[in-house]
């Protein structure tokens, strides 16, 4: 019932909401349609008007659901159906949110925000970085007390990998799958030279465990932050 569609400011939903339209043409004679909504957004709306209305002009539009009117113009219009009503791009001079179209697109805008990969993303949580805090600090401390350094670097290191691996299973963030890949095996590396079993010098962990920071913050600067590889669609339509 409701599509996903990318724009710039805020997400379009397929809804039908029932509006009403008015303007003044050219001549200030005023127009009033009653249609209804195609798409609906944050901003604006995409209706079928039947009289002629010229780009950028001034209009109000009142939602039938909610009994709120609010001021907009016409950002674009578009195809001329049939029937000869012609598609018009309304956009909001002020945000109203998706509660100026009704309690419907408000839930709809819930499930599509619930399903996405960011809302199931932990290291957008302000709590979490309690967590890089304290691995920061553990990584600090063993490089001052050098006695102490193979264990509580093991322990940020492993620390690290399980929450970015974690992570990285939720929300497929690029930067969790990279950083939790190549930490476990770093904190491996720590632990086995922890215990004696592997001979390797603690400036080349700490210096790997740099190089795969650097690499992984870089990475989302040419990828996209996400991977949708085998996504399912976010509503109960295919997404565009």
């Amino acid at each position: 019932m409701a599509s996903l569609l990318e724009r710039r400011r805020s997400p379009r939903l397929q809804l039908e909401v029932p509006v009403r339209v008015l303007w003044l043409d050219y001549k200030d004679v005023p127009y009033v349609e009653e249609t209804q909504t195609t798409l609906i957004s944050a901003h604006g709306a995409l209706v079928y008007l039947r009289h002629p209305v010229a780009l950028s002009a001034r209009l109000e539009i009142t939602s039938r659901t909610t009994n709120r009117t609010a001021t907009a113009r016409v950002a674009w219009t578009g195809e001329l159906l049939a029937d000869g009503r012609t598609g018009v791009g309304i956009e909001l001079v002020a945000a109203q949110g998706y509660e100026f179209w009704g309690p419907l697109a408000v839930a709809l805008w819930e499930e599509i925000q619930t399903a996405l990969p960011s809302s199931r993303d932990l290291a957008r949580h302000s709590r979490v970085r309690h967590l890089h805090l304290s691995v920061a600090a553990l990584v600090l401390l063993g490089l001052f007390l050098a006695v102490a350094r193979p264990w509580l670097w093991t322990l940020a290191f492993a620390a690290f990998a399980a929450f970015h691996l974690v992570n990285a299973r939720r929300c497929r963030r690029v930067r969790s799958l990279l950083l939790g890949w190549l930490f476990a095996p770093l904190s491996l590396a720590s632990l086995l030279c922890a215990t004696g079993a592997l001979t390797c010098s603690w400036a080349t962990i700490f210096i790997l465990a740099l190089l795969i920071l650097g690499s992984a913050y870089a990475a989302e600067l040419f990828v996209p932050r996400y991977l949708r590889l085998g996504a399912k669609p976010t509503s109960r339509q295919e997404t565009k």
